[in-house]
């Protein structure tokens, strides 16, 4: 049981262990392999569970226990999955607003990165426009005046073609590469600025149980290796105004 903290985040994340641990005994069952990705890994390997201020999870998968995830995920009665933009999300079936948010674990899928750098950055360039194209909305603020009219124009794009179509393009793209073993992977349908980063394809050979709050999920083996990419001296806190939700209102 989270306990009440300063951020006002215990009942969210309550409901994220709950989903997480009916996730983990569904993928130990089905043969799954999984990785707790982004602050949730951070958070495993730093806090031994919850980034105080974090409101919701985040696993990953390669594209093999993808494809699983989601030919299987019907047998999981008590969770549902749908996808939002490209990025599928698992939920409770019974689920309800906490302060505004409905707690959510992400799904996100490891590709191969083409060992060209034209190919790569040609594949980086086709996923960045097929994001602009399926957004639903699109925030203008903080971006110049170039990039204001890129999101505008992919934004327009999309409108003339499904939302179904955008998505099976956005797969096919993904796994550009995939084709044969290469020296890297990138998450390939994680939000722009951080499909750019690029992880040795050994980061996620092997797995380790580690504890989180009162259980135990995994990690890749080589979490410092991963870590230190995202966020670089992952073990030091950030500064106390960027310590806020993200979701919750």
């Amino acid at each position: 049981m989270i306990q009440p903290n300063q951020y006002g985040t215990e009942k969210i994340q309550n409901e994220l262990l709950d989903i997480m641990k009916i996730f983990h005994n569904f993928c130990e069952k089905e043969g799954i392999k999984y990785f707790l990705y982004g602050g949730s890994c951070l958070g495993a390997v730093r806090h031994k569970g919850f980034i105080p201020w974090d409101d919701d999870l985040d696993i990953c998968v390669d594209r093999k226990n993808y494809s699983k995830l989601v030919e299987r995920f019907g047998e999981c009665r008590e969770l549902t999955m749908h996808k939002k933009l490209w990025i599928y999300r698992i939920q409770k079936k019974a689920s309800t607003e906490i302060r505004g948010y409905i707690p959510t674990l992400d799904v996100f899928v490891n590709d191969n990165v083409p060992d060209s750098p034209l190919r790569f950055q040609m594949k980086l360039f086709r996923l960045s426009a097929l994001q602009g194209m399926l957004k639903e909305e699109v925030v203008y603020k903080g971006f110049s005046f170039k990039n204001k009219v890129l999101l505008f124009t992919t934004h327009m794009l999309g409108k003339l073609f499904s939302t179904e179509y955008l998505r099976k393009r956005y797969d096919v793209v993904s796994q550009i590469g995939n084709e044969k073993e290469t020296e890297c992977v990138h998450c390939s349908n994680i939000f722009y600025r951080w499909i750019r980063k690029k992880y040795p394809s050994d980061t996620w050979e092997n797995a380790i149980l580690v504890d989180f709050e009162d259980a135990k999920f995994y990690i890749p083996q080589k979490y410092d290796v991963y870590l230190t990419i995202c966020y670089g001296d992952y073990m030091k806190l950030p500064a106390v105004e960027d310590r806020k939700p993200e979701h919750v209102k």
